[in-house]
């Protein structure tokens, strides 16, 4: 028997007169906003907001019309400093390195020696604000290995600014020795990157490196797929000293900084008995975990903040709105009172300057679809700049919490979208379900387009944080090792179960749509549960998992800790193909009876598109009702306008053919 809350915890809708007086807005460049529903589609009009650390400066993209551009502008007064297009790069991060340098990374499909097919490749760019030049700081064969992937990564910075430190494979095919090429950290010159200098050579397989404040590598993580072996190696002196050692298939501890003192690893990682992973202090001088008064019950930690050197300041702990510890006592407090101002929002900590007197955040819910306001020490905020500035607050769909008892009894909480226009009359509601991708990964209050653009529809978007979840404790994390296909999909029924007997969700009007694992949830529940959703709809999802780990092992190896990552997922650690064939969409289309909607990304990476292509053909021979809809030049994120434009434009009307249009749903035009 489901038991379950018959509340709602609604996020209020709340005032921004409080801001009225002292909006300050950059000029922008006018766009061709879209309309109707069609404008949740639309990506963010400003994002990838950085401070420099003197506070004079602020940078970020700029998005307009599908187009996106780098902007700099002067803190005091937004006067426009530098602007250039970055629409041919395909950015994903941006900040200020120092007041003279922004960073930003970028990524690439394209074809390198030594891959399958044309890999995503990354790099880092450093943009010269004394001289307006941009520089890409490692480059495929400039005294690296010609084939490797991730380029973008930065150490730390050398104390006078001229120099960053960037781990790199290093050597040539001629050179290299069949045991691979080693991974090194690379000195590169922010003026002039050519020809970058190794100052550390490690080996294959060091997975991570941190620097001393002498500008020489400190610590050299190590994780060895061949031997199932996790090491931490510290530098004494001129001597290397195993730190910490353990037999594992997977990365055991999450090392996320150093302290300021340089005496100590900031970890975090799981003891045994206890639900939360535990922060803690890894000493050089006496190889012993010391934890620190970091841990809550209620929360796990999901983000470490670091300094260019990458050492730790504070962390945000998880939730449907986030929240904050750090170190300095006097900015901790500010960091609350700002918190305490957008009671039930999410309020995310964008960025902040050097001496700590200068915050960007940005506000979501209810009220606000993404605001970024800076606070200055002893000025009023200013809000400067907005994620979608086309969208009213009366566009915005209201958010809520909700949480059922799955019939194990484990606790699922739930975020819910409820359309507006059905606020004052709750009641058998049309739903889709939408569970999330990861899947170790969780909602939050934010604007989700989707979600928006479905509950403008007149649905009621159902998230639950099914077992497997991050965020919700290492119990409920692990819970949905091996129940792929199993107790993960039950979770989404008993939460529909849950929202049908309290009277919220009509039974008969119920599609399940998702992205990526959520894709596969999708399939999945239409598999299992081929009475329960009248349509399905998989975004770059799974549909074959031994495809997936096929696929997975030819780019990483077989023997690699993100294979053993995925079968601990999967099957609990064990590896059975006719086990995971039978929890495989694709392996068994005749049991689906629901029309399915499948869209993939040509360029998806995470996720290839043959596995949607898969589940297309296992379907129409199976004869089912099913399409795909292929993307052009997006990756599984659908970072692109036109992609979001054509799911919208293809899922809206498939999901109002099966669910109805009457009054509840509005039209999609």
């Amino acid at each position: 028997m489901v038991r379950h809350a018959l509340s709602f915890h609604f996020f209020r809708k709340i005032s921004i007169a409080f801001f009225i007086a002292c909006i300050a807005f950059p000029v922008f460049a006018e766009e061709e906003t879209l309309e109707g529903v069609l404008k949740y589609a639309s990506l963010p009009r400003v994002d990838m907001v950085s401070i420099s650390p003197d506070g004079k400066l602020l940078a970020f993209r700029n998005t307009v019309d599908g187009r996106s551009y780098m902007r700099i502008l002067r803190a005091e007064d937004h006067s426009n400093v530098a602007a250039f297009d970055l629409n041919d790069l395909n950015a994903y991060d941006m900040y200020f390195l120092t007041n003279n340098f922004v960073v930003f990374h970028i990524s690439e499909v394209m074809r390198v020696p030594g891959f399958r097919g044309k890999p995503e490749i990354s790099t880092a760019i450093a943009y010269d604000l004394t001289d307006k030049k941009m520089r890409q700081l490692l480059t495929l064969g400039d005294r690296i290995y010609g084939s490797q992937s991730g380029l973008g990564q930065i150490l730390g910075i050398s104390d006078d600014h001229k120099y960053v430190y960037m781990p790199a494979f290093t050597g040539t095919p001629s050179t290299v020795g069949p045991a691979g090429p080693p991974r090194s950290v690379m000195r590169v010159k922010l003026k002039n990157p050519k020809r970058p200098r190794p100052i550390y050579v490690g080996d294959q397989d060091s997975y991570d490196f941190f620097m001393g404040p002498d500008g020489e590598v400190l610590v050299d993580e190590v994780m060895d797929n061949d031997k199932n072996v996790y090491m931490l190696r510290h530098r004494v002196g001129k001597e290397w000293k195993i730190l910490y050692q353990e037999e594992t298939e997977q990365v055991p501890i999450s090392v996320m900084g150093l302290t300021p003192d340089y005496q100590a690893l900031v970890v975090i990682r799981d003891v045994a008995g206890q639900d939360r992973k535990k922060y803690s202090l890894l000493r050089f001088a006496s190889g012993e975990f010391e934890d620190l008064d970091l841990d809550r019950p209620d929360a796990d930690i999901t983000r470490v903040y670091t300094d260019v050197n990458r050492v730790v300041t504070g962390v945000a702990y998880s939730g449907f709105t986030p929240s904050y510890h750090f170190i300095d006592k006097a900015f901790n407090a500010r960091i609350e009172k700002i918190r305490s101002m957008f009671d039930e929002h999410s309020v995310t900590l964008v960025d902040f300057t050097e001496d700590k007197k200068h915050i960007i955040v940005k506000v979501t819910g209810s009220a606000y679809s993404g605001d970024y306001i800076l606070f200055s020490e002893g000025e009023q905020p200013v809000m400067f700049a907005k994620n979608y500035p086309h969208i009213e607050q009366e566009d915005i769909h209201p958010l809520a919490t909700w949480s059922t008892t799955a019939e194990d009894g484990l606790k699922i909480p739930v975020l819910m979208t409820l359309p507006n226009n059905k606020m004052d009359n709750l009641k058998s509601l049309p739903a889709v379900m939408l569970p999330h991708g990861g899947p170790a990964s969780y909602d939050v209050i934010d604007f989700d387009w989707l979600a928006q653009s479905l509950a403008d529809q007149g649905y009621l978007v159902i998230q639950p944080q099914f077992r497997g979840s991050k965020g919700f404790g290492n119990a409920h994390l692990t819970a949905g090792y091996g129940e792929w296909g199993g107790k993960m999909q039950s979770d989404l029924k008993d939460v529909l179960d849950g929202l049908v007997s309290a009277g919220y969700v009509d039974p008969s009007r119920v599609c399940i749509l998702g992205g990526s694992y959520g894709g596969y949830a999708a399939l999945a529940g239409a598999m299992l549960y081929p009475d329960t959703y009248r349509c399905v709809v998989s975004i770059n999802g799974v549909t074959d998992l031994n495809r997936m780990l096929r696929t997975e092992a030819r780019d990483y190896s077989s023997d690699s800790s993100i294979v053993a990552y995925w079968k601990m997922q999967m099957s609990n650690g064990e590896f059975d193909a006719a086990a995971l064939d039978a929890i495989s969409p694709a392996k068994n289309a005749d049991k689906i009876v629901s029309p399915v909607l499948l869209l993939h990304s040509e360029d998806d990476k995470t996720v290839r598109i043959k596995q949607s292509k898969v589940m297309e053909k296992a379907l129409k021979r199976a004869n089912k009702e099913v399409t795909l809809v292929e993307m052009q030049n997006d990756n599984h994120y659908l970072m692109d306008q036109e992609s979001r434009v054509l799911v919208l434009e293809n899922v809206l009307p498939f999901i109002r053919q099966y669910l109805g249009s009457d009054d509840a749903v509005l039209a999609a035009e």
